[in-house]
C-alpha cells in the first residue's frame, strides 16, 4: 500500500446500519421471499453496499442480510440524522425487515447520547420490539401528511376522519385542525386535542401516483412517508420505518360507523402456525394424541437453524396439516387441537 497509517486522517463521523430480512416484531426470525419492491436511498454522503436488487430472492439457505447502509457527516448527530432520513427513504417490500428497529434505535435518546452497551436492546426494549414510540405530535404529523395525500388523490378538501387500524380516529375539521375522536387504551398517554395551535402545517409537492411523500413542516423540519397504497378510502404508508394502514372517510359518514357490524376475530388459541418461512424438519405428534401446553410438537428449519415449536394449549391433536420435508410459509397452519 502506498499510504501508511499516519497518512490516514479522521474526517467527521460515519454510521452503518445493517439491513436484514429479519422480523424485529418476532424476535428477529428470518423472512424469505422475493424483493417485490426495492429502492435504495440516494443523497449526499449516503452509501449502500448490497448484492441484491428488485426481484432478488432472499432464500432460506443463506444469510438474510440485504445491505449495509452508511451515512457520513461532520458530527455524530448529523450522521444519525442523515441515517434516519436514509432509512425513511429505503423501500423494501416482499419480505419482513429490521428497518423499523434501526430507525427506532437511531432516534432513541439514549443512543443519541452515546449511552450504548451490548445490552442496549434488552435494556430499552425489555418486552421485545413492539414498534416506534409515537408521541402526540408524531400522530399529528402522520395524520396531516395523510390528509395531504388524501386531498391530492381525491381532490376533496372537506372535513374527514382518519381511522387507523389500531383504533385511533382523528378528525380533520373545516377549520383545518385535527382532533382525536377515539383513542385506544394503549395510546391513552397521547393528548386528546391537537386543535390549540399544535397542528403543524405541512406542505409538499406530492402528486397522485407518487411513491414517496416528502413534506416540510412549518418549523422547516422535513417529513418523509413511503406511500404503499393510496386508493381512497384505503391508505397504507411507512412512517419512521413502521407501516400504518387506515381508512379516510367524510366526517358525516363516520357518524354511521357505529352501526356497522363488527367482524368477530377467529379463535386461534388452539392453532399452531409457523412463525417463519422454512421447511418442516419433523412432526413429533400424531392425530388423536394428547399434549400439554408448551410440549414440543414439531421442528421448522430456516436459515440453517432448527426452531422447536410448542403446543399452544393443552388438548388433543385433531389435525396435522403438514408433513416432514414440506416447505411452509410464515403463518401457515401446521396443526390444530381440540
Amino acid at each position: 500500500l502506498r499510504l501508511s497509517q499516519d497518512d490516514i486522517g479522521i474526517n467527521g463521523w460515519a454510521v452503518e446500519s445493517r439491513v436484514y430480512a429479519e422480523d424485529p416484531y418476532r424476535e428477529f426470525l428470518p423472512s424469505i421471499g422475493l424483493l417485490t419492491t426495492y429502492k435504495e436511498p440516494v443523497g449526499e454522503s449516503v452509501r449502500v453496499d448490497t448484492g441484491v436488487s428488485e426481484g432478488s430472492e432472499i432464500s432460506m439457505f443463506y444469510d438474510p442480510m440485504i445491505s449495509k447502509l452508511v451515512t457520513h457527516a461532520n458530527t455524530r448527530d448529523e450522521a444519525l440524522d442523515r441515517m434516519c432520513e436514509a432509512l425513511d427513504k429505503y423501500t423494501v417490500q416482499g419480505v419482513r425487515h429490521n428497518i423499523p428497529l434501526l430507525r427506532a434505535v437511531c432516534s432513541h435518546p439514549a443512543f443519541r447520547a452515546g449511552e450504548i452497551t451490548t445490552n442496549f436492546i434488552p435494556e430499552h426494549f425489555p418486552e421485545g420490539f413492539i414498534g416506534i414510540d409515537m408521541k402526540s405530535q408524531d400522530w399529528g404529523d402522520l395524520a396531516m401528511s395523510l390528509i395531504n395525500i388524501h386531498q391530492e388523490v381525491t381532490g376533496d378538501k372537506s372535513g374527514c376522519v382518519i381511522m387507523f387500524e389500531n383504533g385511533l380516529s382523528v378528525e380533520y375539521g373545516e377549520e383545518k385542525q385535527l382532533s382525536y375522536l377515539q383513542i385506544p387504551e394503549e395510546l391513552d398517554s397521547i393528548s386528546t386535542q391537537l386543535s390549540e395551535g399544535k397542528t403543524s402545517k405541512i406542505t409538499s409537492s406530492f402528486k397522485k401516483g407518487d411513491s414517496m411523500f416528502i413534506g416540510e413542516k412549518s418549523s422547516n423540519d422535513a417529513l418523509v412517508l413511503q406511500v404503499l397504497q393510496a386508493d381512497s378510502p384505503n391508505y397504507r404508508v411507512v412512517y419512521h420505518g413502521e407501516e400504518f394502514s387506515c381508512r379516510i372517510i367524510p366526517s358525516h359518514v363516520y357518524e354511521y360507523e357505529k352501526y356497522m357490524p363488527k367482524v368477530e376475530a377467529i379463535d386461534t388459541s388452539k392453532m399452531l402456525v409457523s412463525p417463519m418461512p422454512g421447511m418442516v424438519f419433523s412432526i413429533n405428534v400424531k392425530e388423536g394424541q394428547s399434549v400439554e401446553a408448551g410440549e414440543e410438537v414439531c421442528i421448522v428449519e430456516a436459515m440453517k437453524m432448527q426452531n422447536a415449536l410448542q403446543a399452544p394449549a393443552t388438548g388433543v391433536i385433531s389435525k396435522v396439516h403438514v408433513n416432514a420435508g414440506q416447505s411452509v410459509d410464515a403463518d401457515q397452519l401446521l396443526l390444530e387441537l381440540e
